[in-house]
C-alpha cells in the first residue's frame, strides 16, 4: 500500500474541517464535471478550460501566466488522485489550522467520485484512524515521512 500526503484545501484549514467531519477528502483544481473514465488528454483539456475560466474571472491575463506548466502540474495531481491512489492506501493530512503541528492519519475507503455542488468536488471516501497526531508520532509510524514544502496537494511519499 502507498502512503500519500493530501492537503486539505488552499486556505488556513478551511476544507480540512469539512473533510474530517464528513469523511471524504477532496480536490478541485478548477475542473468542472465528473472525470471518471476520461482519457488523460480530456482531463487535461478540462483542467485547462477551468483554469482559464478562473484566470479570466480573477482578471488575470493568461498570456503572462505559465499556463501549460500550471495545467500540467495540476493534471499530474488530479490523475494521481483519481487513478493512482488506491483503496487501502494511507493518507496523511497535515492540519493547516494547527500550523502543521497536528496531523490526520487515515486510509482510503472508496474510489474516486464526483460531488457536483461541493467546493472540492473530486472526492475519495476516507476512514479516519486518528485526526490529532503530532509530527513525531507520524514519523514513528512512517519513518520516511517529511513535511512537504513544494505546495502540491497530492504527494506520494516514496519509501
Amino acid at each position: 500500500m502507498a502512503v500519500w500526503i493530501i492537503l486539505g484545501g488552499n486556505g488556513p484549514g478551511n476544507a480540512e474541517r469539512e473533510f474530517l467531519a464528513t469523511g471524504p477528502i477532496g480536490i478541485g483544481f478548477y475542473i468542472e464535471g465528473d472525470i471518471r473514465g476520461l482519457s488523460r488528454e480530456r482531463v487535461r483539456l478540462r483542467t485547462q478550460a477551468g483554469y482559464l475560466r478562473y484566470l479570466r474571472d480573477e482578471g488575470i491575463d493568461a498570456r503572462v501566466w505559465r499556463l501549460q506548466g500550471t495545467v500540467t502540474w495540476f493534471l499530474h495531481q488530479v490523475l494521481n488522485f483519481r487513478d493512482t491512489v488506491r483503496i487501502g492506501d494511507t493518507i496523511i493530512m497535515p492540519r493547516k489550522a494547527s500550523g502543521g503541528r497536528r496531523i490526520a492519519h487515515d486510509t482510503v475507503a472508496g474510489r474516486y467520485r464526483f460531488t457536483p455542488r461541493a467546493r472540492y468536488p473530486h472526492r475519495r471516501r476516507i476512514n479516519w484512524i486518528d485526526q490529532d497526531l503530532r509530527p513525531h508520532e507520524i514519523a514513528t509510524l512512517y519513518p520516511f515521512y517529511e513535511p512537504q514544502s513544494d505546495n502540491r496537494t497530492v504527494i506520494r511519499i516514496e519509501r
